[in-house]
């Protein structure tokens, strides 16, 4: 063979060669990097929703607090003494009491949705802010009507013993939803 025509088949040859090996190497090149921005991207996406998860249940957990310390100082042996003390009328002691429903309503789909291991305390709240409704309620119209306090004390008694289990069920929701919100958190 002419050295001419193996040169002239040899040289392309190299060419086409070089070409399809910096183009390997050039597509190898680019799928690694494809690979890292893609691994970035997914890692910055993932803190992203992380964080968002975080800051929600830190609203979440703050909203609760707040409803739980509200409920607490709503129906203490402070508020109960201020409300005989200003003469509540029952009209305004109702709807203080449907206030606080709706409060603890909130309250309740928040702890349902996000901290259900606190449902069985915040849902005994409900049920001992209603005996303490009563109760109280009851004792307002005594002390309206100017009954001796022998007639009432014991309708008092009951609303501060639903005062009572409305701060322990608040206090051990609390500990519960500090602890939760925790682990969550960190």
């Amino acid at each position: 063979m002419d050295l001419t025509i193996v040169t002239s088949i040899i040289a392309p040859a190299s060419a086409l060669l070089g070409v399809a090996l910096a183009s390997r190497s050039q597509l190898r090149t680019v799928r690694e990097a494809q690979a890292a921005q893609f691994h970035v991207e997914t890692m910055k996406l993932n803190a992203s929703v992380k964080e968002k998860h975080r800051a929600e249940v830190i609203a979440n957990y703050i909203e609760v607090h707040k409803a739980l310390s509200y409920l607490t100082r709503e129906y203490s042996f402070t508020s109960m003494d201020i409300m005989v003390r200003a003469g509540i009328s029952e009209e305004k002691f109702d709807r203080k009491y449907l206030i606080s429903c709706e409060r603890l309503d909130g309250a309740r789909a928040l702890v349902e949705m996000h901290f259900a291991e606190i449902f069985k305390p915040v849902d005994e709240i409900y049920a001992q802010m209603n005996i303490f409704w009563g109760n109280f309620k009851e004792a307002l119209n005594k002390i309206k009507a100017e009954k001796a306090y022998a007639e009432y004390e014991a309708v008092i008694d009951k609303a501060r013993q639903s005062s009572l289990a409305i701060t322990e069920c608040a206090q051990i929701a609390k500990r519960k939803l500090n602890g939760l919100a925790s682990e969550i958190v960190n």
